[in-house]
């Protein structure tokens, strides 16, 4: 990469000889490491699907925001631009990135917003349902493992953390990832 950039050796400080052929350069330091991370952070962003940054679609009405669409990184921004100015959330949401919906839901539960879903929340959605100081269901709520098994202890303790119920959980452990098991408003 650093043969193909030259600008970039500039920009990230010096390198051992060429003499050597280093696979890496040395560790930038000072203005030029706030450089180096500049330009890999730029990097990494403009590289990034443009799905990525669409998300879920926001709403603010009243005191109410509403959410629908797939959790992505992005949507932790969009919501904390919000949520000082509301006291319900109403979710809709095939899930997404478990990360982002963990962080929306320390939100939601440090603001004690109410959370409602009024159609499908599965998923990650799940755990910002359960953040809710208060939670209405009138919709389904579907639920399945992640695709490893660190990443399904980190949304069963997310659960767990936030008061869901052990079928819940349970539900979780059983359904595998590419399969959602759908728990409505009756049960």
């Amino acid at each position: 990469m650093w043969r193909q950039v030259p600008a970039l050796r500039k920009l990230t400080g010096r390198f051992r000889s060429e003499a050597a052929k280093p696979s890496a350069p040395e560790c930038p330091t000072g203005k030029r490491r706030a450089w180096f991370h500049a330009v890999v952070l730029s990097s990494a962003i403009l590289a990034w699907p443009s799905a990525e940054v669409e998300g879920a679609a926001f709403a603010l009405r009243g005191e109410t925001i509403y959410m629908s669409g797939r959790i992505v990184a992005a949507d932790t921004l969009r919501l904390s631009g919000l949520i000082g100015r509301a006291r319900v959330i109403v979710l809709e949401s095939e899930g997404g990135l478990v990360a982002a919906a963990s962080y929306m839901a320390q939100m939601i539960h440090r603001a004690r917003l109410t959370t409602i879903v009024r159609g499908d929340c599965a998923s990650a959605c799940t755990i910002m349902f359960y953040a809710g100081a208060r939670r209405e269901l009138s919709g389904r709520l579907g639920f399945h493992s992640a695709t490893d098994e660190v990443g399904t202890a980190n949304y069963v303790a997310q659960m767990r953390r936030y008061g869901a119920p052990a079928e819940a959980v349970r539900w979780i452990k059983k359904t595998p990832a590419s399969r959602i098991t759908w728990l409505g408003e009756s049960q």
